[in-house]
């Protein structure tokens, strides 16, 4: 019996200048989300860092990013490795 775990993509390709540009660009905003003080409060979120650009905002990372951050630099310094 044959049991396909994943197929191919472009993140998995053998192509390193491809697969390495995939990952490049899955991550353009970097999960920082800013947020009001008013919505902040109404919905109970944790302390945070005030936006540094003094707009009054609050600066959240969305964890699914930092993830994603990990597995890019992961694969960027060598620790991941496609093989056939």
């Amino acid at each position: 019996m044959e049991r396909t775990i994943y197929g191919h993509s472009k993140y998995v390709s053998m192509n390193e200048t491809e697969a390495s540009a995939a990952w490049a660009a899955i991550l353009p905003g970097h999960g920082i989300v800013a947020i009001d003080r008013q919505y902040k409060e109404k919905n109970h979120l944790q302390q945070t860092l005030m936006h540094p650009n003094g707009s009054g905002y609050y600066v959240y990372g969305v964890e699914a990013y930092h993830a994603m951050h990990c597995i890019v630099c992961s694969k960027v310094f060598g620790m991941i490795t496609v093989v056939s």
